[in-house]
């Protein structure tokens, strides 16, 4: 069995617990079962309505080092063989103490794309373009396995078609999202600004453009964003 540790809430971005999804989708296709930990309830409803397994450990997501008893526990009880970590807020202390109370067996795999410190697991993954810019080679000893650049990002199936399968327009075609919420109100910002300069300019390469506003589940302004959509329509 497969354990994902990752938090998702107000201040935790969507994006951390979405991509692990993607890779618990994949996981299971190959045959393994997977078990999401949370370190509260708040990411029970995404998880429920995508079909995964969780556990709620009742513990502070801010404050990790306190969970290790109840989730070694967990671990332990449950056979997890491999955990992946996807959260800023684990450390190299959180990791060295949660391995202590582990067999050898159970394999660590963190997602780091800050670079902050060398981790003692056994996996790291960061498929962001500019991981070169990180010296992850040069700090890391061979025993750790480096899946590096966007050959390895989770990459949903829906983003995954060839272009040839999409839908063919002569209108360009812009993608906005801020993931799972829009604390700054940046979506409304950058279209009410479109609105404004198409207005200004009138030419056709304002008038050729078509967005593709992707509004996540915790973005309080949906309204206004749907308005601003009729408004231009």
């Amino acid at each position: 069995m497969i354990g994902i540790r990752a938090d998702v809430n107000e201040i935790v971005a969507t994006g951390h617990i979405m991509r692990c999804m993607t890779i618990a989708k994949q996981l299971k296709k190959h045959g393994e079962t997977v078990l999401f930990f949370l370190a509260d309830s708040f990411g029970a409803d995404l998880l429920k309505e995508n079909g995964y397994d969780f556990v709620v450990l009742n513990t502070e997501w801010d404050q990790p080092m306190g969970e290790i008893p109840v989730f070694s526990d967990e671990i332990r009880k449950r056979g997890i063989t491999g955990i992946l970590f996807d959260s800023y807020r684990f450390s190299r202390e959180y990791f060295l103490a949660l391995r202590e109370t582990l067999s050898e067996d159970v394999r660590f795999c963190y997602m780091d794309d800050l670079f902050e410190d060398v981790y003692p697991v056994d996996v790291i993954i960061n498929y962001n373009a500019y991981y070169d810019l990180f010296p992850y080679r040069e700090k890391y000893p061979e025993t750790v396995k480096l899946l590096l650049g966007p050959a390895y990002a989770p990459l949903r199936e829906e983003f995954s078609k060839p272009v040839s399968q999409r839908r063919q327009s002569e209108k360009k075609q812009i993608l906005l999202s801020c993931g799972g919420g829009d604390r700054l109100q940046v979506m409304r910002a950058v279209l009410s600004r479109y609105m404004e300069l198409s207005e200004e300019k009138k030419s056709a390469l304002w008038e050729n453009v078509v967005w593709h506003v992707v509004v996540g589940r915790y973005t309080e302004q949906k309204e206004q964003l749907i308005k601003l959509g009729e408004n231009s329509s």
